[in-house]
């Protein structure tokens, strides 16, 4: 909604240690520049990160708050919260890392494109290495709250609502249509 904010997240497929515990000539370390490198060859950087900010800009956002955060993988975090948040995302990266690695190294690997066995050789080995508990990796997480600029939409008011129509079509689908608020719905205690 114009004025409005929403939340973005980027991550960074660059995984890092603060205590050394990475190989820095092992898989996991290696994962990230890899797939930096096959992104940018297939036309599809990975590197979305660096670059969020001014998009939004770019497109018309304002005011685009950004904040960096380290996100762990696996459980290793003193933390409970980020404890917890890591062993989310250490499943999060369990569950995809082959479909990610399968398309882009089989396509655009390097010297030459793998074989699928080879990918599935080297995703082995990073998980491994990201469900050893000795290894506390993480990866930023870049949070974006642009606002969109109330100067690019007509304002909507209790005698003109602003009206949106539904992307799909169903029997009940009706349009969403969003009135000006006229007040503090949450309380600033509650942020």
């Amino acid at each position: 909604m114009p004025g409005g904010w929403f939340e973005n997240l980027e991550w960074d497929i660059n995984i890092n240690s603060d205590d050394n515990s990475i190989d820095p000539t092992g898989p996991i370390a290696q994962f990230g520049p890899i797939f930096l490198g096959c992104s940018f060859r297939s036309g599809r950087p990975l590197d979305t990160q660096t670059k969020s900010v001014s998009y939004f800009k770019n497109a018309g956002f304002v005011d685009v708050v950004d904040k960096l955060y380290k996100a762990p993988i696996g459980g290793w975090a003193k933390n409970k919260i980020y404890k917890d948040a890591g062993r989310v995302n250490r499943e999060h990266w369990n569950a995809g890392l082959e479909g990610w690695a399968m398309w882009l190294l089989t396509k655009y690997g390097i010297p030459t494109p793998w074989l699928a066995e080879e990918v599935q050789v080297y995703v082995a080995k990073v998980r491994e290495g990201i469900n050893d508990p000795k290894i506390h990796g993480y990866h930023y997480a870049l949070v974006l709250l642009p606002s969109l600029s109330l100067s690019l939409f007509p304002m909507p008011s209790p005698t003109r609502p602003l009206t949106f129509s539904p992307l799909l079509s169903c029997s009940e689908s009706k349009p969403l249509t969003l009135y000006p608020c006229t007040g503090d719905a949450y309380g600033e205690e509650n942020l």
